[in-house]
């Protein structure tokens, strides 16, 4: 289930004539021009700092290493001058937020990872971000997809009458964020958007909380923390369960998955086949054959749960099993998997 705080700090040292963020204390990765644009003159810029030619990038190395790589390189060059072309390209200068997020997009315009302090709401910002939902378990590398629901309007007057407003994404643990963030472009005052998290490569075991925000101007909503806890490796899943009994004692164990226990094997709703699940109890949608399953769910046959559902496979990533699965497993241990 997802875990909703707001965030609004009270430091008011940090506001700076009332704005809520000073855009100086952030730089954008690949623009060492500092015009807050990625642009062919950036690109030119990193591709002479790789050639070891006088270059902005001398006093800017973390802006100029764009695939985090610890040097500035050619591949940096090329990253910046497809950024400037609105191609896909790598956003990874060594910041805090990398260590944790390997990337963030939507279906707009492409995002822009800052260095250096995330925005400090002021005093009495205004709340903009009403829901959130996705999963709160995640994996290494695993990409997890975000539905958030947001209203620009439902701030004060000049935030709901400025330009320019864009969604924040940050991390933090303990309280603290991390250096640097994500930045995507708003096209819309209000609805909802897909937010796409890859989480890094390296991510370590400890919990952290995504931190989404909205900026107009220079005005930063409340932060709304949503809680992440890594996982290990998803367990392979047995290759069949022709050798298990499925939906009686005892319990047919398939696997382990560390975040919602042990996978099991149960009757499908086609041909009687018997596989390997997740620990879910009729989280899904109703199904009347594999067929009218999502791509990684199979139909649990009605004899297991009182109606056919789509179940997920012990090998489908966490994120696509529905929201409420680690709540559903309680309601297994007298249903489904005995």
């Amino acid at each position: 289930m997802l875990r909703r705080a707001w965030r609004c700090a009270l430091v008011a040292a940090l506001v700076v004539g009332g704005s809520a963020f000073d855009h100086a204390s952030a730089q954008v990765c690949g623009d060492p021009s500092g015009d807050r644009n990625v642009t062919v003159a950036d690109g030119v810029q990193v591709l002479r700092a790789a050639a070891g030619l006088d270059s902005l990038c001398a006093t800017l190395p973390a802006v100029c290493d764009v695939d985090g790589s610890v040097a500035t390189t050619v591949a940096d060059g090329v990253n910046v001058l497809r950024a400037a072309a609105g191609l896909p390209s790598l956003r990874r200068c060594p910041t805090g937020v990398t260590g944790v997020l390997g990337g963030v997009e939507s279906d707009g315009p492409p995002p822009r990872l800052e260095i250096g302090m995330a925005p400090i709401p002021a005093p009495g910002a205004p709340v903009t971000i009403s829901d959130i939902q996705g999963s709160t378990t995640v994996t290494a590398g695993s990409v997890n997809v975000l539905t958030l629901t947001y209203d620009i309007s439902a701030g004060a007057a000049e935030v709901a009458e400025a330009g320019n407003i864009s969604l924040i994404v940050a991390a933090s643990s303990s309280g603290s964020f991390a250096a640097g963030f994500f930045e995507l472009p708003l096209e819309a005052r209000a609805g909802t958007i897909e937010v796409r998290v890859t989480l890094a490569a390296n991510l370590g075991p400890g919990e952290f909380d995504l931190e989404f925000s909205t900026r107009s101007e220079q005005v930063v909503s409340q932060y709304w923390a949503f809680r992440q806890r890594p996982t290990s490796q998803l367990p392979v899943c047995a290759e069949d369960c022709s050798g298990n009994v499925c939906g009686v004692n005892p319990r047919a164990v398939c696997g382990t998955n560390p975040a919602t226990g042990d996978c099991l094997c149960a009757q499908t709703n086609d041909a009687s086949v018997c596989t390997c699940f997740q620990p879910i109890c009729g989280v899904g949608d109703p199904c009347t054959g594999n067929s009218s399953c999502p791509s990684g769910f199979f139909c649990v046959n009605a004899a297991c749960c009182g109606e056919p559902f789509c179940a997920a496979l012990c090998d489908t990533p966490l994120s696509e099993l529905p929201p409420a699965t680690t709540a559903a497993v309680a309601s297994c241990e007298q249903g489904l998997w005995q």
